[in-house]
């Protein structure tokens, strides 16, 4: 009997294999801390809470990178920036903190934003009326 073969996307493929490796490496670093705290604590962890803590990580970070995509796009910008950033972890006083002294450290000026030119057609203000239309009569 023949086997199908099912051709699959480079690209596709490709991301599959980068976010395995990723995993994999975020896995041995929860597996290296593991091991770190368990020989000061003289706690073990099994695999499978390593594993678990892995996983969460991942997904955790996963969200985050969406949410500062998300944040750069709400801003009408393709690149993420330490405001983005801040907005991130809001919700955690001390990071926001130690984030923003890093962010002013750097240079980096958040204080000044950009807005996009609009095109001279578009005009945001109130419409105009057209003269040969007459205004609504309203009782």
């Amino acid at each position: 009997m023949a086997q199908r073969v099912v051709e699959t996307d480079v690209g596709e493929e490709g991301r599959l294999v980068k976010n395995q490796r990723l995993l994999a490496s975020i896995h041995f670093a929860c597996g290296q801390l593991a091991t770190e705290h368990g020989q000061s604590t003289d706690l073990q962890y099994s695999r499978g809470v390593v594993a678990a803590l892995g996983q969460l990580a991942f997904d955790h970070l996963r969200q985050c990178g969406q949410d500062l995509e998300a944040f750069a796009r709400h801003a009408k910008r393709n690149t993420v920036q330490a405001d983005d950033v801040k907005l991130l972890v809001r919700r955690n006083p001390h990071l926001h903190e130690h984030i923003s002294q890093l962010a002013g450290s750097s240079g980096a000026n958040s204080t000044k934003t950009s807005k996009r030119k609009k095109p001279a057609g578009s005009d945001s203000g109130p419409a105009k009326k057209k003269r040969d239309q007459p205004e609504p009569f309203i009782v």
